[in-house]
């Protein structure tokens, strides 16, 4: 039958940050019983997914979805077989909340898509420093597939001169918002790749780094023709081998003996499934079961409470690359802080008990110290309101550090502890100069330029009992999550 092969394609992207319903019909005119239909769909929005395609009479399978939570975005895979003969419909996707979103729609023929499909493998979500660079991981089942994928980027990176791998990837959709920082979403079809196995579809952007999301699917190369099955299918003696199609079972399958092998299908079970005894064996199926589910005998369940509160998607997320970049910044020093940790509280500081001192081991820390509005006046608080709240927020971390000087000319005697010398007090300037270098390196250096951020005024800490140390506070912009109402 050949390499699975591309017949069209098709993107729609949301005018902004709204609700609007995205409509495709160029990628599905004259289709085919047997036509593969790769959808993706993707948000600015971890937390604010678009609902499942419909379309057709068909059924879109979600082949993977990636919600990582966080500050991140959102990404789907859903994948269709067509059954039933179509021949030209439109494909659409709802989006409950305002956010900004994009519906790629992909057709091949001489193709198929396995009943649990090959999906990218961990990670599906991180960041990369500039150049921004992405190789994602899919372990491909068989010889001449196609991988399709689609990726989030929050850092909104200029795609300018974007160059997808391997080799011979085609662009299928690319909403650029970069500017304003408002998200690039990107989807992506690979060449035909000869070999099962780990491969590594990816993108690598020119300038800026990248705070991504993606989900994909691996579609197979057909090996047989694919047909429906006849309108009945009748057994008066009994079926032993499992049925195993990329097509929906047509009006009925009877047996008139005894069914004894699984059936595995990429469609929804239908309106009801009755017992009359006890429901012992799993549904395993992509989507949700239907309208019911009826047993005479018994079913049990067990329900898991989540036992976590909410994730904390604005400051915590930048408090954490804040306090990876001072770590590392840190790192140059002839002799780094002992500890290196997000502090908590109005103040920062280093703490003194009968057996620690932090300040004599060294202390190095980042905290939140205020959130507020501000997207007009960043980095000033907003003094507009918004009837779906704020844009966006403002992050205010302080970095600080502490450490011991040294005091050479006391004697140790406890009634007679002379002043540091003269050299005793250059040394404690120079470190705490140096302290202060890579605070702000820290603070200019550690998010893509598209992130806006304000450095504000470094300032030494009182010296007491021979602790010095200084503080620095950066204030970054960060978008407001859509899921808080």
């Amino acid at each position: 039958m050949g390499n699975p092969n591309p017949v069209a394609s098709d993107f729609q992207t949301s005018p902004g940050n709204d609700t609007s319903t995205l409509t495709s019909s160029a990628a599905t005119v004259g289709t085919a019983n047997g036509d593969v239909i790769v959808v993706h769909l993707s948000t600015w929005s971890t937390t604010d997914p678009m609902n499942a395609p419909t379309g057709g009479g068909q059924t879109f399978t979600p082949a993977q979805i990636s919600a990582p939570g966080g500050f991140n975005g959102w990404a789907a895979t859903y994948v269709c077989t067509v059954s039933g003969s179509p021949g030209s419909f439109s494909i659409s996707a709802t989006m409950p909340t305002a956010t900004r979103h994009m519906m790629t729609v992909q057709r091949f023929n001489s193709a198929v898509v396995a009943g649990t499909p090959a999906v990218l493998s961990a990670p599906v979500a991180g960041t990369s420093g500039s150049p921004g660079s992405v190789a994602l991981n899919i372990t491909t089942t068989a010889p001449n597939s196609v991988v399709c994928w689609n990726l989030v980027d929050l850092a909104s990176s200029d795609p300018a001169g974007v160059t997808y791998s391997p080799v011979g990837s085609t662009q299928i959709g690319l909403y650029d918002a970069h500017a304003g920082s408002n998200s690039v979403q990107y989807a992506v079809r690979s060449p035909v790749i000869a070999s099962a196995g780990l491969t590594h579809p990816g993108l690598t952007v020119v300038a800026g780094g990248l705070t991504w999301v993606a989900s994909g699917v691996e579609i197979l190369a057909a090996t047989a023709a694919i047909v429906d099955m006849s309108v009945n299918f009748t057994a008066t003696g009994s079926l032993t081998a499992g049925l195993t199609r990329e097509v929906p079972l047509a009006a009925s399958l009877t047996g008139a003996g005894s069914m004894t092998a699984a059936l595995t299908r990429q469609v929804n079970l239908a309106v009801s499934l009755a017992a009359s005894g006890v429901l012992t064996a799993g549904l395993t199926n992509e989507t949700h079961l239907a309208a019911s589910l009826t047993a005479t005998g018994s079913m049990s369940a067990t329900l898991n409470v989540p036992t976590l509160g909410p994730t904390d998607p604005i400051a915590t997320p930048v408090a954490n690359a804040l306090l990876a970049c001072l770590t590392a910044q840190m790192s140059e020093l002839p002799s780094p802080p002992s500890k290196i940790e997000i502090r908590a509280g109005a103040e920062g500081g280093p703490l003194i008990g009968p057996n620690v001192d932090e300040c004599c081991a060294g202390l190095a820390w980042v905290r939140v110290a205020s959130v507020y509005p501000s997207w007009d006046s960043f980095p000033s608080p907003d003094n507009t309101w918004l009837p779906c709240g704020p844009l966006a927020y403002a992050v205010v971390l302080e970095m600080g550090s502490a450490f011991c000087m040294t005091w050479s000319d006391s004697d140790q005697a406890i009634d007679n502890m002379d002043p540091p010398s003269t050299a005793d007090w250059l040394n404690a300037h120079t470190t705490l100069m140096q302290h202060q270098t890579l605070m702000r390196r820290a603070a200019a250096c550690c998010w893509p330029h598209t992130v806006r951020r304000a450095v504000g005024e470094w300032n030494p800490l009182s010296v007491e009992g021979g602790c010095l140390g200084g503080t620095l506070r950066v204030t970054v912009s960060v978008m407001a999550p859509c899921g808080d109402c």
